[in-house]
């Protein structure tokens, strides 16, 4: 269970915690006497040991995180870093009906070569899919979007945003069959 008080903490970095494939996915802090965890995604890690470094302070927003099983310590999620050229903020993840909007800078191809979504001027993936660009008449560079999805933490501190609505249009997600034969629904599935 997580409780959702955003506030901030500092402390002197210790080390990172590893998962069980030996990548940092949270460090340990000092705070005079008290010790504290910070849990981020381990697709941050690099972004993270960026804005970090042993015996150096360290400034932090968190949410608590009270599912810990040690009572060792105080454990946090990430929501923001310092340091670096920008901070590292990992806002909504997971969170619905987030709201982005940004000019086109960079297109994004899917593995067999179709666009299927655009980085924005601010850092944010914005993910469509092949059959969502269809749906928008297609992405270029410089085009301005208005996207509502969902958000979750990518790869050197951009957030990817799954888009179901862009520009006004709501975007299909064609079911299993569809994408077998080829084709994308001409409407909504009645539960999005």
């Amino acid at each position: 269970m997580r409780h959702r008080g955003v506030f901030s903490v500092a402390g002197v970095f210790q080390s990172f915690n590893l998962s069980p494939k030996g990548i940092p996915e949270g460090f340990v802090c000092r705070d005079g006497q008290t010790t504290f965890q910070v849990n981020f995604p381990p697709e941050l890690a690099n972004e993270v040991a960026k804005r970090v470094s042993e015996g150096k302070p360290v400034q932090a927003e968190v949410v608590p995180f009270d599912d810990a099983e040690s009572d060792a310590h105080p454990v946090y999620e990430l929501g923001r870093l310092a340091g670096g050229d920008r901070p590292l903020v990992i806002d909504g993840a997971g969170e619905e009906d987030v709201r982005v909007s940004g000019t086109v800078v960079r297109l994004n191809y899917a593995k067999r070569g179709e666009i299927n979504g655009a980085i924005l001027d601010e850092g944010d993936f914005v993910h469509l899919r092949p059959h969502g660009v269809k749906a928008v008449g297609g992405l270029q560079l410089g085009q301005r979007l208005e996207v509502q999805g969902d958000v979750r933490p990518g790869w050197a501190g951009c957030r990817v945003i799954e888009a179901r609505i862009c520009n006004g249009l709501p975007l299909n997600k064609p079911g299993k069959h569809d994408l077998k034969a080829g084709k994308h629904p001409a409407t909504p599935p009645a539960d999005s």
